[in-house]
């Protein structure tokens, strides 16, 4: 992958131009992530009382890290996919909540308010953006317009195809 801008890792410089392989871009970024959500979810899930003013304070502190990493990796033209994926995410993130709430702790979105969502969602949103990266670069789309159209097509029918099964299962 070739980045959009330089990069700053402990003591290393990784330039704009640079070709970083898949692992340094995705390995500990989805370790991060993977970390991070079970965290939001059981925050969010599991305590009542939850301090509203933390929450959100920590629901915006992430998003925003991510959204430097990102701009940093992928561009500032690739962000648009954020707004897309949430697009895709309204059926795809509450379908999903729904499931894993069912799954992990015998609830649903409806046992809670609205803005409890909020946080989950927003990470939800921000995994799938680099998913959908990670997809890119392991078809070697990227830099290849035809490859990423279809890449791209795929990706949104498959995203439709498992959020709608996940949203008729429940």
């Amino acid at each position: 992958m070739k980045l959009k801008t330089d990069i700053y890792s402990g003591h290393k410089i990784y330039r704009k131009g640079d070709q970083l392989p898949w692992v340094k871009v995705y390995g500990l970024f989805i370790i991060v992530v993977f970390a991070i959500l079970p965290v939001i979810f059981n925050e969010t899930y599991i305590q009542r009382d939850i301090n509203l003013t933390y929450f959100l304070f920590l629901g915006g502190f992430f998003p925003l890290i991510y959204l430097l990493y990102y701009r940093s990796v992928f561009g500032r033209d690739a962000i648009l996919w954020i707004f897309i994926n949430s697009i895709l995410g309204i059926l795809g993130t509450f379908a999903e909540l729904n499931w894993l709430l069912k799954y992990f702790y015998e609830k649903e979105v409806s046992d809670f308010p609205f803005y409890y969502h909020i946080v989950p969602a927003i990470h939800y949103i921000l995994l799938t953006y680099v998913l959908r990266q990670a997809i890119i670069d392991t078809f070697h789309a990227r830099d290849n317009d035809k490859r990423l159209f279809y890449v791209n097509i795929l990706y949104v029918v498959l995203s439709i195809l498992i959020y709608s099964s996940l949203y008729f299962i429940n």
